[in-house]
C-alpha cells in the first residue's frame, strides 16, 4: 500500500540521518580527546584551557591530562537542542565517555518566545 511505502521511506530516510556536531559538542568533543589522538584542534585549544588543582591552589595545563567525564555549565539560556547534540554525541562514545548539561535558565517555547518579544520592544 502506499502508506506503507510513504512510512518505510521515512524510517529509512531517518535511520541513516548523520550526526552533526553544533559547536558546543565540538568543544566538549575536543577536551575529551582520547590520548593520542593529536587533532588540531585540540592542539589550538590547549594554548588556552588551563585547569585548576584544588588542592594545590595552582593553575596545571589541562592538555597534559584526558577526561572521559565533562559538566557543561551554562551562565544564561540553555537550550534543549545543545542537550539533545550532546547525549547524542554522548551516544556514540559507547559508554567511554559522558556528559552532564545545565544551565541557570532553560526555557521552553513560550517563555523564549516572550524573551523575544521583550528584546523587540526594547529596540
Amino acid at each position: 500500500s502506499t502508506q506503507s511505502t510513504w512510512g518505510t521511506h521515512l524510517e529509512s530516510t531517518f535511520a541513516r540521518r548523520n550526526f552533526v556536531m553544533q559547536p558546543l559538542t565540538q568543544l566538549v568533543d575536543t577536551v575529551l580527546a582520547d590520548a593520542g589522538s593529536g587533532t588540531q584542534r585540540r592542539e589550538q585549544l590547549s594554548e588556552t584551557l588551563f585547569g585548576f588543582d584544588p588542592k594545590t591552589g595552582s593553575r596545571v595545563d589541562a592538555a597534559q591530562f584526558r577526561f572521559s567525564q565533562a559538566v557543561v555549565f551554562l551562565v544564561g539560556g540553555g537550550n534543549y537542542v545543545e542537550y539533545q547534540n550532546l547525549k547524542d554525541w554522548e551516544r556514540l562514545q559507547q559508554g567511554r565517555k559522558s556528559v552532564a548539561y545545565g544551565s541557570t535558565e532553560l526555557c521552553n517555547a513560550e517563555e523564549f518566545l516572550d524573551q523575544l518579544a521583550f528584546l523587540g520592544s526594547n529596540v
